[in-house]
């Protein structure tokens, strides 16, 4: 791990970036923008929360090797503590995080850097939230959903909540076998989710609410399902890509078809050239048709192609002590 002045040595950098777009971003042109407005979500950039140092840091989407980030989010106005899901709204140009150590949700926008405070915060015992997982947004219906592993819950909240607030809707009972639950996507007016504890993959419709059974349920020995962490629905491709973290894989899904114990219809896998070791956080680049992958274990983010398959290594690999990576966990791309 960086010393602590290297660290505020991205601080400062991050600050004055900021402060040079926020000032570009209010003179000239004749718009209408001013100091203060709020600066649109920068393309082909790949967002990475990082547990153990209590950050975020930021590179170019194609980054690879032991490179320096474009901009970190880091220090105590932040209120960053073991960052692990984490979401990207680039229509709204706001970033969630779900802090695992102070049961909350901080809300930032998407070019925040620096020591910078959140814009809003979930957190209080109305909201129940308890060591969450991941968090997503959905744009559609203007609402964010939050796995908390330890309640074996989901619970849903409008997009602009802030404060002490009751969920709108919680997923929790017996009937949903819920048991562990991490990753969490929406497609379709559908919610999936990874299912550490049981080693398996619920569906649920996107309004469910209190003790519902889910309408699928992929799980079984053939599924090669193991601690399923991040999670991610692809709907160009009708995909369900899975980051196996018992299983140091990536699985593959059909979305529309599998149910049951089913084999999956594609694994990245293998202890010579993956270098998967632990993986977290999950995410399809469908523009680019890349899978990137919070390798927690291995202290690195891996970029692998999404037809991969077999003990393949990763096409870019992002570690070492420039990356200021320590233990990834959720990230995201933004095109």
């Amino acid at each position: 791990m960086r010393s602590f002045s290297n660290a505020m040595k991205y601080i400062r950098l991050s600050v004055g970036a900021i402060f040079i777009a926020l000032l570009f971003s209010g003179c000239g042109g004749g718009g209408s923008s001013s100091l203060f407005s709020v600066i649109p979500t920068p393309p082909n950039e790949l967002y990475v929360s990082n547990l153990n140092n209590n950050s975020i840091e930021v590179f170019a989407r194609d980054a690879d090797g032991d490179i320096d980030p474009s901009r970190v989010l880091m220090g105590n106005a932040t209120a960053l503590h073991f960052p692990r899901g984490i979401a990207i709204d680039s229509i709204n140009h706001e970033m969630y995080v779900a802090n695992s150590g102070t049961n909350a949700i901080t809300v930032y926008y998407t070019t925040a850097s620096g020591n910078t405070a959140p814009i809003r915060t979930i957190a209080g015992d109305s909201t129940t939230i308890l060591f969450p997982q991941s968090v997503i947004v959905d744009n559609i219906n203007n609402e964010i959903f939050i796995s908390s592993s330890i309640q074996d819950s989901i619970m849903v909240f409008n997009r602009t909540d802030s404060g002490n607030v009751a969920p709108k809707r919680i997923i929790s009972g017996l009937s949903t076998t819920l048991a562990g639950p991490i990753g969490l996507s929406i497609a379709n007016n559908e919610l999936f989710v990874g299912n550490y504890d049981s080693d398996s993959i619920l569906v649920f419709p996107r309004t469910a609410n209190g003790d519902v059974t889910p309408i699928r349920t992929i799980s079984g020995s053939a599924t090669t399902l193991n601690a399923p962490t991040g999670l991610f629905v692809d709907t160009v491709n009708d995909e369900i890509t899975v980051a196996n973290w018992g299983g140091d894989s990536i699985l593959v899904f059909d979305r529309l078809l599998d149910d049951g114990d089913v084999i999956p219809k594609n694994s990245i896998t293998g202890v010579v050239s993956t270098t998967l070791n632990k993986p977290q956080g999950i995410f399809v680049d469908t523009v680019n048709d890349d899978i990137i992958v919070g390798n927690d274990g291995g202290k690195s983010v891996l970029v692998f192609k999404r037809t991969d398959t077999g003990d393949i290594p990763a096409i870019r690999t992002i570690s070492g002590s420039t990356t200021f990576i320590d233990s990834p966990h959720g990230v995201a791309v933004v095109n």
